[in-house]
This record gives C-alpha cells, sequence and structure tokens, in this order.
C-alpha cells in the first residue's frame, strides 16, 4: 500500500476488494448476448447491460475528471472516464505484471459519483486451509457448556474464499482489530452514497478480523430489490443457474462476522432492538470463519425482533466455524400464506462446522421447504427454551448435523427429518399440522388452475423469484416484466379476469382479485401447489397423461416424501440415523384423520422415553418405547394398507389409493420394542420383522376387539418376550 495514498484518502489494503469495469456500447451489447445465450436468459431483463461504468456489478456515475490510482504505487495509471482506456476495466491490463483485480473508490465530494479509484494488482487472498477449534467461549452471556462439548473438534477456515469477502459492504464496520462500542445505532442500506446506491443490500454491522463490535440498542433496515449480476457477471460466467439469487454474498446478513470477528447486539435489561430484511438471501445473522482455533467468528444477540421477508433467508446462518448464540430472540422467516419465495429457514448450517446456541427463542419459518431449523454437513444447535415453527416443512430438518434441544417446543408439517450425527430432545410439544386455510394459503385445483394458467399465456412455469421476492411488488410489475406474453395470450384485462374467475370459482373472492396495484405476495399466483408446476400434473391412469382434470386434491394425501408434492408431509419423523426423544408431548390438528398420522418414516432408530400422545402408522426402521404408550399401527410394503379416498402416483410410480407405505419397503417390516410398562394399542392389521414386549408392558386391542398373531405363519400368544420374522398382528 502506497503511503501517500492511504494518507490522502484514508485508503487500506483490505478495502480493494470491489470490481470495477466500464462498458462501451458494443461491449454492453456482447455481454447481453452472452447472457440471452447460456442459462440466464430467462433473467435476461435483469441482466440489461447498457454503455456505461459498473461497481461490484451495478451502474454507477462517474465523475469525468476520474484519477485512477495503483495503490501499491501511487502512479496514475488513467485520468478521464473514457470507455477506451483498459485501465477502467477490472482486470485491467499491466504491461509486464499481473493484472489489475480489484478496486477502492472515493467520492471525495460527496456529490454521489466516483472520483477516484485505487487498482490492486492481486486477488483477494484466499485459502481451503483450516484450524480445529477447541470449543473455548470466553465472552459474556453464555455458559458454554453445550456450545464447547459441540464445538470442540470442528474446524474453521482462517482465511475466507475472496468471493464471500468481495462483494460484501456494510453501513457499520469494525476491522482490522478495531474495537467500536455504541449505545445505539438505526442503520439503513438505501442511503444517497455511491455505496447506498450500488448495493442497497448491504451489511447492517459487519466485524472482520480481530475486532469487537457492540451495539445495544439496533434499529436496522435493510431491503433489495433483487439484482442477478453479482458474482457471475463479474466473473463473466453464465454456465449455469445461480446458486443463489442477489444476496448470496452481497449481503451475507444484516449482521455479519468474519473470520474471527465478534458482534454484540442488543441489551437484556434495555429497548429492544429489532431488524428488518427483504431480498434474495438476506440473512439475519451470518457468522463464518475463525481467527484461530480460539476464536471463532462469534455474534450474541440479545432482546431483538427479526423480520426477513425474501427468498433463502436465515435468521441465522453458520458456516465454516462461526458461532451465534441468541438469548430472549424472535425470528420470522417468509410471510404468513406466501408459498413461492421458498428455502429459508429460522435457524440453519448451510455447509461446514458451524454451531447455533439459542435460548428463550421463538422462530417461525413460512414458505415451500422453508425449516424450522436447517442443518447440513456438520453443524450443530443446541435450543433450549425455545420453540420452532415450519408452516410447509419440518420444524427440525437435519441432513449430517448434530441437533440438541431442550424443553422446546416444535411444529411443523413434519417435526423432525433427517440422518443427524446426534439427534436428541428433552421435554416440549410437538405438534403436528396441515391448516392450510389458517396459514393463508391458496392450494388444491384453484392453485392448479392457476399454474395451468400461467403455463398457458408463457408457455412454461417460470415465475422470476425477483418479482415475487419484493414484498411491494404487483401484478404490474409481473405484467412489465411479461407484457408480450400476456398481450399476445389476450391482454391484461382476459388476464386479471382468468385470474378473478378462479379466485371467486373456488371461494376465495375479492380478497384474491388481480390488479395493477395488488401486491402478488399472498396472491393467486404465490400459493401451495407450485410444486405441481414443478413436477407434473396428477398422472391419469385412464388416458396415460399429465392433466388438470385427473388432478388430485393432495391435502388429504398421508406422506409422500418422495413424491411429486415433498413440501406436504404429514409424520413425525423421517428418520436414517438415532433420535432420542424423553418427556415430549405429541399432538396433532385436528385437520389431520388417525388413518393419515404417519409417526415414523425411515430407516433409523427413534427412541421414545416417558413421552405422551404417540400415535399413528410407523411403516419402517426400528423403534423403541420406554414409558410410552403408543396408539396405532406398523404398516410394511403392501401388507394389509387399506384403501383411502384419494389416488396419487406412489413412489414406485404406481397409480395407488394406498395409505401405508408407498415406497416399497423391504417386507421385513419395522422393529419394535414396548418397555418399562408401554402399552401399545393396536388400531390396524400390522406387520413387523421383530417385535420386543417387556415383562411389565402389554400389547392390546381397542375396546370390543380381539388381537391374534402369527410368528413366520404360525400362530403365536401375544405374551413378554422377544420375536423375530414375519410377525403379523390381525385385529379380530
Amino acid at each position: 500500500m502506497n503511503e501517500a495514498l492511504a494518507a490522502a484518502y484514508g485508503l487500506t489494503a483490505d478495502e480493494i476488494d470491489m470490481t470495477f469495469r466500464a462498458l462501451s456500447a458494443s461491449e454492453a451489447e456482447a455481454l447481453n448476448d452472452a447472457v440471452l445465450s447460456g442459462a440466464f436468459a430467462a433473467y435476461a431483463s435483469r441482466l440489461r447491460f447498457e454503455e456505461g461504468f459498473y461497481l461490484n456489478g451495478a451502474k454507477v456515475a462517474v465523475d469525468p475528471a476520474l484519477v485512477c490510482y495503483d495503490a501499491a504505487t501511487g502512479e496514475t495509471i488513467a485520468e478521464g472516464a473514457s470507455f477506451d482506456n483498459p485501465m477502467l476495466d477490472a482486470p485491467g491490463v499491466k504491461q509486464g505484471a499481473e493484472p489489475y483485480n480489484y478496486v477502492a473508490y472515493r467520492d471525495t465530494d460527496g456529490d454521489g459519483d466516483i472520483d477516484a479509484l485505487f487498482y490492486a494488482e492481486t486477488s483477494l487472498p484466499s485459502s481451503s486451509a483450516t484450524v480445529t477449534l477447541t470449543g473455548q467461549l470466553v465472552y459474556p452471556g453464555v455458559s458454554g457448556e453445550a456450545s464447547s462439548k459441540l464445538m470442540a473438534g470442528k474446524v474453521g477456515r482462517p482465511v475466507l474464499d475472496g468471493s464471500y469477502l468481495t462483494f460484501e459492504n456494510a453501513v457499520i464496520e469494525a476491522r482490522d482489530g478495531e474495537t467500536v462500542d455504541l449505545a445505539s445505532a438505526e442503520p439503513v442500506t438505501a442511503d444517497g452514497s455511491v455505496l447506498g446506491e450500488v448495493n442497497e443490500e448491504r451489511s447492517l454491522l459487519w466485524a472482520d478480523g480481530d475486532s469487537l463490535l457492540t451495539v445495544r440498542e439496533l434499529h436496522g433496515v435493510s431491503t433489495s430489490e433483487g439484482n442477478w449480476t453479482k458474482i457471475r457477471d463479474e466473473n463473466n460466467s453464465y454456465a449455469g443457474q445461480p446458486m443463489e439469487v442477489i444476496m448470496q454474498w452481497g449481503m451475507g446478513a444484516a449482521l455479519y462476522a468474519t473470520q474471527g470477528g465478534v458482534m454484540m447486539v442488543g441489551d437484556p435489561e434495555g429497548e429492544r432492538s429489532d431488524v428488518y430484511t427483504c431480498g434474495d438471501g438476506a440473512n439475519g445473522v451470518l457468522a463464518t470463519g475463525v481467527l484461530d482455533a480460539d476464536r471463532p467468528s462469534q455474534i450474541y444477540v440479545y432482546n431483538t425482533d427479526f423480520t426477513l421477508e425474501g427468498w433463502n433467508n436465515h435468521v441465522v446462518d453458520t458456516i465454516y466455524g462461526g458461532y451465534v448464540y441468541l438469548e430472549d430472540v424472535t425470528g420470522v422467516t417468509g410471510k404468513p400464506g406466501s408459498y413461492i419465495m421458498n428455502n429459508g429457514s429460522t435457524l440453519a448450517n448451510d455447509f461446514g462446522d458451524g454451531t447455533v446456541e439459542v435460548r428463550d427463542f421463538t422462530g417461525e419459518a413460512w414458505g415451500d421447504s422453508s425449516a424450522g431449523c436447517y442443518l447440513i454437513g456438520s453443524g450443530s444447535l443446541v435450543a433450549v427454551d425455545s420453540s420452532l415453527t415450519s408452516h410447509l416443512n419440518a420444524a427440525v430438518k437435519d441432513l449430517g448435523g448434530a441437533v440438541i434441544c431442550e424443553n422446546t417446543d416444535l411444529a411443523g408439517m413434519q417435526i423432525y427429518s433427517g440422518q443427524g450425527s446426534i439427534a436428541s430432545f428433552d421435554g416440549g410439544t410437538w405438534t403436528l399440522f396441515r391448516d392450510y386455510a389458517d396459514d393463508g394459503y391458496v392450494y388444491g385445483k384453484a392453485a392448479a388452475e392457476i399454474a395451468q394458467l400461467w403455463v398457458d399465456i408463457t408457455g412454461g412455469t417460470t415465475l422470476l423469484s425477483y418479482i415475487m421476492s419484493g414484498v411491494g411488488n404487483t401484478y404490474a410489475d409481473l405484467y412489465a416484466e411479461y407484457a408480450d406474453e400476456i398481450d399476445a395470450w389476450g391482454g391484461i384485462d382476459a388476464f386479471y379476469a382468468a385470474v378473478n374467475d378462479i379466485a371467486d370459482r373456488y371461494g376465495y373472492g375479492e380478497a384474491y382479485h388481480a390488479g395493477d396495484d395488488v401486491p402478488l405476495r399472498n396472491s393467486m399466483f404465490d400459493n401451495t401447489y407450485y410444486a405441481i408446476m414443478r413436477n407434473g400434473f396428477q398422472y391419469s391412469p385412464i388416458d396415460g397423461a399429465y392433466s388438470l382434470d385427473q388432478l388430485a386434491d393432495f391435502s388429504d394425501v398421508p406422506y409422500l416424501g418422495a413424491s411429486n408434492l415433498q413440501s406436504i408431509p404429514v409424520a413425525f419423523f423421517d428418520a436414517s440415523g438415532s433420535v432420542d426423544v424423553k418427556n415430549v408431548t405429541f399432538v396433532y390438528d385436528e385437520s389431520i384423520g388417525a388413518d393419515y398420522r404417519f409417526f415414523s418414516v425411515g430407516k433409523g432408530t427413534v427412541n421414545l422415553t416417558d413421552c405422551e400422545g404417540a400415535s399413528g402408522i410407523i411403516t419402517a426402521g426400528n423403534i423403541n418405547f420406554s414409558g410410552t404408550d403408543f396408539n396405532g399401527s406398523f404398516a410394511a410394503g403392501n401388507n394389509g394398507l387399506w384403501d383411502g379416498a384419494v389416488g396419487y402416483i406412489d413412489g414406485t410410480g404406481a397409480y395407488t389409493f394406498r395409505n401405508g407405505n408407498y415406497t416399497g419397503a423391504d417386507a421385513s417390516g419395522a422393529a419394535a420394542s414396548f418397555t418399562d410398562g408401554s402399552v401399545w394399542t393396536v388400531t390396524h392389521d400390522s406387520y413387523l420383522s421383530a417385535l420386543t414386549v417387556g415383562d411389565d408392558a402389554a400389547v392390546k386391542a381397542a375396546d370390543g376387539q380381539t388381537l391374534s398373531m402369527t410368528v413366520n405363519g404360525v400362530p403365536t400368544p401375544i405374551a413378554p418376550g422377544t420375536y423375530e420374522g414375519e410377525i403379523v398382528i390381525t385385529i379380530g
């Protein structure tokens, strides 16, 4: 870093992390052609480039007297805002050396345009090297007992990939060992500065490296319209769809800690803080990376409410060794009644090692595939005295990590789904619900007809996510994006009339009518049945085709976890690993009939100890009841399954009315044990591969019925003992 530049402009090396390009008219057109010819073609309107200057992929104003400097030497490498000077393009060509890759900028007179650029020759440092964490936490407010056990032995990255930092900016930052302590802050991302215009989706707070940022009272807002350019544009990479929209890197989160930075937000005894974000990938809290084995990136939040209304949002996300602690915090992702903005959660570990610990936390997730908490890789979650609710998925979606819940209420269309290394639950109420009407969703054939209408108009099923993700976007915005298709189909008036007709015929009425000023969120186009659009309509066994006329109302269909309705499961468990459940009360809402109460689906092991209210159908795996009564049955494969009223395509591709296990499971069936006073009341004929009945346990029929059992075809009394083979228990 040149000392003169540093002194004159307050320039630091780590802020030279943005991209800059000057596009002539011909270059802009070539870039547009590249977009149209690639996988981004469906989003070309959001990637329309024109002649001008671009900072981090977004158009900016540049002072005609622009001066560009080499940050290392201080020499002037370009002057004037000219399109024919290669130095204004990053990477620019530097004779005899590496190309310039990144820039910093200054708006020295504060008039909203760039008048100085500082170019660096080298790329941002990155490394996949890791350090092993000790699990120690030395900051206030945390006992550290649970987190230390889960963190010890995990790995973190001390140097993050430059992609995580290049597009990151914050309103308030602590970097390079700084200590920033604020009594209160009200940061917003939409301001009049260059960054406010370019990166309105900035983080609110950012702590990086050996720094500490404290804000005792925070009221922050960060929003985004949606911008599909980001890193792929800057790298000229259009080979595939973006992994996320807009904020995958551009806004890591409203609160962002990296490479060992520490942040504390909220005062347990003070005024309540609040954070609002809207935009794709707009997380609330994200901690990633470590400084060393004893210093993961850490964020502590107290006495705060989070509201996130975009797509793929998480109240908390931790990766690469990061740690987050929440206490007396609420978080909502998505928007009630909104389906299409999906893939969110309240607590998440997206990949890499990370740990989340919450106490007195209330989380609620809306949208397709949006879970109460979501873990992949080897992440960890500890929840104490909390609640997690998912309106269209599982309260806990655990794909490899560790989950420990104590006295925590869980609610959703599933309670637990996964194959985590640790899954332990002690206390709380687990509520299985499926009440679409009260959730405000459009569903059934009304949603199917809207899906078909959109196919008729556009020839496809895509609704641009950036239109749906903006809470202020309306039908007029939808028309602006698809004007050619809608006009060719019959015009905007006919389009609105068709939407209104569907709303009226299915009883949704004027509240769901279309109009220029009507929001798209919670509209007929934002509903639970876009899974149909993605996976095809109901298959007709009569004419061998997918047809709207043959579409079943799947609201009554039992658990179809691998079918074309993955977002509408009805099950307590989908376990592949081992799940320990103690002192839990199970509750079903009244909309779920007894024959649709799937209790355990999968090939894992579920251990229930001193639980209440367990009932349903167990289709596979191992389940052990200790001090826990069970009202239900075991049905494996196609053995003894009773017909339901609704037909569907099962996991084998066959059209069926069977209400049991659609997967064609191993004929040996499930294995079960009943001990320590457990009582199994058999509700339907049952099929098992192994059964243990303890001396103080019992298997009985409901009042007025009798039971008989065969083991490998041999009539056998139902008495304490262990049985193996083809076990059939029949109700008489």
